[in-house]
């Protein structure tokens, strides 16, 4: 169950209701971030300091674990400036409005997602680096030809699905071949 535009914060406070109903899941996905990640100033709704994220993203995999018999943490993907300003940013607030998302903080938020996959023994996506390495830009240019990966430079195009779809078989294929069909 996707809970869009949802935060660590909010996720944490409706879980419960989210879970399937019956005692054991096979297999679910943790995917949050891209939310926590906005601008404290610039975006306070959405924001969720570090801490704080991994405090609510730790929780909320412990939860999902005790009904899950395997789970994957997915970190957020990174955020393609250029586009994010281009196409949602600029026509909602105008041009050189500041953006309220930043591939640096996506990147940290990110490593804290990889850290929280860790410490609770889940498996992991780094959609992060996966993203900017399934397109990568030639060397020495600043180019960042993984923005087609997204339609407004935070959430995925059919393409990005796709690249997340095989990362997920491919993930499930080496650490859960039980469930291969």
């Amino acid at each position: 169950r996707g809970l869009s535009g949802y935060n660590t914060r909010w996720a944490s406070n409706v879980l419960d209701r989210c879970l399937a109903p019956h005692e054991s899941t096979v297999l679910a996905t943790v995917w949050y971030g891209a939310n926590d990640a906005a601008d404290a100033t610039l975006n306070p709704r959405q924001h969720v300091p570090l801490d704080e994220y991994r405090k609510h993203l730790t929780n909320i995999v412990r939860r999902v674990r005790q009904r899950c018999d395997h789970v994957v943490v997915f970190s957020p993907p990174p955020i393609h400036e250029a586009s994010y300003r281009a196409i949602f940013i600029e026509p909602r607030q105008g041009i050189g409005a500041p953006l309220d998302r930043s591939l640096e903080a996506s990147r940290r938020y990110a490593d804290v997602a990889g850290e929280v996959a860790a410490a609770t023994s889940c498996a992991f996506i780094d959609l992060w680096a996966k993203v900017q390495a399934a397109a990568p830009a030639a060397q020495g240019s600043s180019d960042q030809p993984w923005g087609r990966f997204f339609y407004d430079g935070l959430h995925l195009s059919e393409e990005g699905n796709k690249l997340v779809f095989r990362e997920l078989l491919a993930l499930v294929g080496e650490r859960f071949p039980d469930l291969v069909v």
